[in-house]
């Protein structure tokens, strides 16, 4: 009988031999180039630059080869991923000299990343090896071919899509600088993506138009050397774009002090950094002439670089206030969190610019008992501070006789709680507020659509409560937005009927317990104009009730009836 030999040379060879029968109904499924032994063909990419994945086991000890001819120009990427092994890439010429090689895209990763730009056409040679040739198995291989145009700095450079959608860029940077890269078109919207010299994807702060127009990319360059831009629109487009790239110029800004004009070049962008307080108010006007520049404002966490600052930490930490709204270089910010921050100046074409940098702080003090005046430009406002405590009712007016004056009231975290445009009668403005917590609230004073300028002045109305009994009647009047307040003693448990009738307008009525909480309201969606609503109180204690005008104003009835 024969007997089968059973030493460990075998059970390889056996191992081999049952791998090469099982292979296609194991890789059949996965699609893409599959082989096994010295390597395979690599086809065209669908589109330019798009990646496409190659499959291939690899025999331990040996190497994948995959051909690969180019054009003069072409740049390829190539990535190699296993989880069988740790790869290993080359790209040799025909002569067998390495051009490029790579182990570990970065400390930790042991996938293969390897980028290089061929200067002449030719036949070249990708290799894929385990590290030290020691091992082998499924590896997948994705390549990225392309010829990339060269970018100048600080121009505006005009590119077309054509038919496959995407084009590619060059252009070079410097350890440490900050680069600002912008797509803008007018009629897709331009989709980006930036590779460093190693081909690795950079990371960089993204920021777009409300329009999706244009497409500006900063971030700080870590290896000094070429790096390449995609540009690709999601949709068909055979269409026309503008690309500029410059370096970014990082001031340290005092607030308040004076600043020369500079001049900006095309694509431009200065990061003005500050270190701020939570709670300051801050006024920035970026004046230019001809090419209006444009400011914005970032908060900078401690562990990012500069021109990164993290979008999720500036809504968090800045509460942007309104300011003129036909000036793009204007802007008031409320400092929510202590730290660093940036205000960056660009100009929204990309165009050169020259402007000045003005800032100062915005917020005016608002002495106990004083009636402050100011005057408005057109289209500008201002900002009062208004010291406040939980619980407290504020009533506030403002008047103007050459303008129509607006009011808006901010609480401490910069949300608006409050605004009125007539409630004073005529064109006086009016706001009565519960606050709901203690802190610095804000007032701002501008005129109704921005379109006024002049003298005003503001003023607290003293005691905005009246009282009112439970089996009482009251009469009052109310303007056009504006609101009265009424109080009156309840017990934990006792049941009231609130009526609010007016022949003048539609009321609209909201009780508030001790706690300075909503118990109830009338927005129940009855037809009639008239408020009606019976509620069970919750505490002991003073309830105020709000009657305001859902249309119009004028006089009015409040009646407290004891359910009980």
């Amino acid at each position: 009988m024969y007997k089968f030999p059973c030493g460990t040379r075998f059970l390889s060879v056996l191992a081999l031999l049952l791998f090469h029968i099982l292979l296609p109904a194991i890789t059949g499924a996965q699609g893409g180039q599959t082989g096994f032994g010295p390597g395979g063909r690599i086809s065209e990419a669908a589109r330019e630059g798009d990646p496409a994945s190659f499959q291939h086991i690899l025999t331990p000890g040996d190497r994948g080869e995959w051909p690969l001819t180019v054009r003069a120009g072409e740049t390829a990427i190539v990535f190699v991923s296993s989880t069988n092994f740790d790869p290993a890439v080359q790209i040799v010429d025909a002569a067998g000299k390495v051009l490029v090689e790579n182990d570990d895209i970065r400390p930790g990763v042991q996938d293969a990343l390897a980028l290089y730009r061929f200067p002449a056409a030719g036949e070249f040679k990708i290799l894929v090896k385990g590290f030290k040739s020691a091992a082998g198995g499924r590896y997948t291989l994705t390549l990225r071919r392309f010829v990339a145009t060269d970018l100048r700095k600080a121009e505006r450079n005009v590119a077309v899509l054509g038919r496959s959608r995407t084009h590619w860029h060059r252009f070079s940077a410097d350890v440490g600088e900050t680069l600002v890269v912008a797509a803008r078109s007018a009629v897709f919207d331009p989709e980006t993506e930036i590779f460093g010299p190693t081909g690795e994807r950079v990371e960089a702060a993204v920021r777009t138009t409300s329009g999706g127009r244009s497409a500006t990319s900063i971030f700080r360059a870590e290896t000094k050397g070429d790096y390449y831009l995609r540009v690709a629109s999601a949709r068909d487009s055979t269409a026309g774009y503008a690309v500029t790239v410059a370096t970014a110029r990082v001031t340290p800004l005092v607030i308040g002090a004076a600043n020369p004009m500079r001049r900006m070049e095309a694509g431009g962008l200065d990061l003005w950094t500050f270190a701020a307080k939570a709670g300051d108010l801050i006024r920035v006007h970026a004046g230019s002439s001809g090419a209006n520049a444009a400011a914005a404002i970032r908060y900078l966490p401690a562990a990012k670089a500069e021109g990164q600052a993290d979008a999720g930490a500036t809504e968090t930490a800045i509460a942007e206030l309104p300011s003129d709204p036909k000036a793009p270089g204007d802007l008031v910010a409320l400092i929510k969190r202590s730290g660093n921050c940036q205000i960056e100046v660009s100009q929204r074409l990309g165009l050169p610019v020259e402007y000045t940098l003005s800032t100062a702080g915005a917020a005016k003090p608002w002495p106990a008992g004083a009636e402050p005046a100011g005057r408005l430009p057109i289209g500008g406002s201002e900002y009062w501070a208004i010291e406040g405590k939980s619980g407290q009712i504020v009533k506030i007016e403002g008047l103007a006789e050459p303008f129509d004056i607006a009011l808006d009231l901010y609480n401490p975290q910069g949300d608006p709680i409050s605004t009125n445009d007539d409630g004073g009668g005529g064109h006086n403005a009016l706001i009565t507020a519960l606050l709901k917590e203690s802190g610095r609230y804000l007032l701002r004073v501008h005129a109704f659509g921005d379109g006024g300028s002049g003298a005003y002045r503001i003023q607290r109305k003293p005691d905005p409560v009246r009282p009112v009994k439970i089996g009482g009647r009251a009469e009052g009047v109310v303007g056009t937005g504006s609101s009265d307040i009424w109080s009156f003693e309840g017990k934990a448990g006792q049941t009231v009927i609130l009526s609010v009738r007016s022949r003048d307008f539609d009321t609209h009525a909201i009780v508030f317990g001790p706690d300075a909480i909503e118990i109830t309201n009338d927005d129940n969606g009855r037809d009639d104009t008239d408020s009606l609503v019976s509620v069970r109180l919750p505490l002991t204690g003073v309830y105020t009730i709000w009657v305001s005008s859902r249309n119009g104003g004028g006089k009015y009835v409040v009646r407290l009836v004891d359910a009980d």
